[in-house]
């Protein structure tokens, strides 16, 4: 049994813990980025190196597929063949599984057609039009004969594919066959015959319901303790996405997402984030529909001109993006030319560590392609990275539509805010088709630091609300704050700008005054302390500056407060107490 390429689709943010300094603190000790990420060095050297060799797996391209079979017909399941059930049981997995064998009869009937194993693409259409989730670690394969007398019993026939079939299977499963679950199915043609198999770990299993109201639920339980965090996002209308609701940790989740008033259907991503990893893996997709599994049909391929080489596929994938965010109403994206040529080496590494399971070489690419090393023209604010695979085609227009068919696509290249876009291509490594690394990048806008003050100091507001205390009292006017912005935007320390302002602001005002400052990736990373939460009267002053830090091409946002303990008829003048964070 071959197991299908896995067209690996990642998203990550860069989200940086923050760092905190006191405003009473005198010794400054110097502010690095947050996180370190993978020198421009080490992503060259992996480049230099050859691309490790992976099985072929044989692929076709299709410009048609339609949904057939004893399986998708009414509502008894058809009678399981009791010699395939037998051959799973006998290799300890668990069979009888409707939803497998309904995938394994899809499979079975694409063999005896092309003579290989659908693409993943397909496969995930066929396996949510089976009734369930697609994921990643399924694994389709099928064995066949031609040539056979068609009035031969199926006795007859699976006595010749079933030591094939058993062969197979046991050489899938390995020593994982406890863990596993097996459907399998015997198609017949007019001198053809083939056993479709499909297995998956029993361990990923989720459930699916689509509600009345337009909303689907997806429950289940991530076995890998290391699991921190799941994610979902869900297609919203042509270009939009929404992110989904979840309850519950990794071990017992239940996901809710709507589906767009518009939309007859729409899919959705599951990631799961682990433990000391910025990246979140995709670990199923579902597909929610109104009318139920029998809406859902496997798109036409559109006949499109092939691309031969890194630059026209740049160029072509370039244009027919930047149409799609102008009738998006976004605003377009340029190509970072050197950063896109950074990546042309390491791209044919990213997929086959995909493929092959090496978990640390694609986080070593992610990571180094999210710092930007040769990014120009501004400092990062936030990066998104995705890889995609297009096996068989060189074609960018379908590498295009299957990309913004996932909701991570649309959020990668898509972004509102994201105005350059690198791109690295591989052709036919590590295996025939089209693989592209892809990274958008939003930048840091200075005439943004007035919006993101105010918008930290309205979820402040919103926290003191939700524990009954009163919103902050806002001093807008605090002009040694706005002289310490300049400085820190120069290079001070914030620490000692910060230090200086509230000395000045101490005997200017002659009011008991302390402070605080941090630095983070984003303003909505930033963190508050109890005091600014707690405290029932509270005023506050509030500054926002961007700054850059040595050895990162990053921007960081450094917050600079000072507080005091709300409006006084009769100010006592002191020295500025400390705090720790906001």
């Amino acid at each position: 049994m071959h197991a299908p390429s896995t067209a690996r689709l990642l998203i990550l943010s860069l989200m940086l813990a923050a760092g905190t300094g006191c405003a009473a603190q005198k010794t400054y000790e110097p502010i690095s980025a947050p996180m370190q990420l993978p020198t421009k060095a080490a992503l060259t050297q992996l480049g230099q190196r050859p691309v490790p060799p992976v099985p072929p797996r044989p692929h076709t391209n299709i410009e048609h597929w339609t949904f057939e079979g004893q399986w998708l017909e009414g509502e008894e399941a058809p009678r399981r063949i009791s010699a395939l059930q037998e051959a799973i049981v006998s290799t300890g997995a668990q069979g009888g599984d409707a939803q497998l064998d309904c995938l394994a009869e899809q499979g079975a009937r694409f063999y005896l057609e092309h003579e290989v194993t659908p693409e993943p693409r397909l496969g995930a259409y066929m396996s949510v039009r089976c009734g369930g989730l697609a994921y990643p670690t399924t694994v389709m394969g099928a064995v066949g004969i031609q040539g056979g007398s068609p009035d031969a019993t199926d006795e007859e026939v699976l006595a010749l594919l079933l030591p094939r079939a058993k062969a197979q299977l046991a050489e899938v499963l390995g020593e994982r066959a406890e863990d596993t679950v097996v459907g399998a199915w015997l198609q017949r043609s007019p001198g053809k015959a083939a056993i479709g198999i499909a297995a998956m770990p029993r361990r990923a299993r989720m459930k699916t319901q689509t509600l009345a109201d337009g909303r689907v639920t997806i429950s289940g339980a991530i076995a890998d303790p290391e699991a921190v965090a799941v994610t979902g996002l869900i297609n919203r209308g042509t270009h939009g996405w929404a992110e989904c609701q979840v309850q519950g940790p990794p071990s017992g989740f239940q996901m809710t997402c709507g589906l767009d008033p518009k939309d007859d259907g729409a899919w959705i991503d599951v990631s799961v984030q682990r433990r000391g990893h910025l990246i979140a893996r995709t670990v199923a997709r579902a597909y929610a529909h109104r009318e139920g599994s029998a809406g859902i049909v496997y798109p036409d391929a559109k006949p499109a001109a092939a691309v031969g080489d890194a630059a026209s596929f740049r160029r072509d994938l370039l244009i027919r993006l930047n149409e799609i965010r102008q009738s998006a109403g976004l605003a377009p994206i340029s190509l970072a030319q050197k950063q896109s040529a950074s990546l042309d080496p390491v791209t044919a590494h990213y997929f086959a560590a995909s493929e092959t399971g090496d978990e640390n070489t694609v986080d070593l690419i992610t990571l180094g392609t999210l710092a930007g090393w040769d990014i120009e023209g501004g400092l990062i604010r936030d990066a998104h990275v995705l890889g995609m695979y297009l096996p068989v085609r060189r074609d960018a227009q379908a590498w295009l539509d299957e990309t913004l068919e996932r909701p991570i696509g649309r959020r990668v290249l898509l972004g509102p805010w994201a105005r350059q876009l690198a791109l690295g291509a591989t052709f036919d490594r590590p295996s025939p088709g089209l693989g592209a690394l892809i990274a958008t990048y939003e930048f840091m806008e200075e005439q943004a630091v007035a919006a993101e003050a105010q918008r930290l100091v309205a979820r402040l507001n919103a926290e003191r609300t939700a524990r009954g205390h009163r919103p902050v009292y806002l001093v807008d006017h605090m002009p040694e704050l706005d002289e310490a912005v300049v400085r820190v935007s120069a290079g001070v320390h914030p620490g000692r700008a910060l230090d200086d302002a509230i000395d000045a602001a101490v005997q200017r005002r002659n009011a008991t005054m302390g402070g605080a400052w941090t630095v983070a990736a984003k303003v909505d990373d930033v963190p508050f302390a109890d005091d600014l939460l707690n405290t029932e009267t509270l005023e506050l002053a509030i500054r926002v500056a961007h700054v850059s830090l040595e050895g990162s091409k990053w921007g960081f946002t450094v917050v600079l407060m000072t507080t005091g303990r709300g409006p006084r008829q009769r100010p006592v003048a002191t020295r500025p107490s400390t705090a720790s964070r906001l």
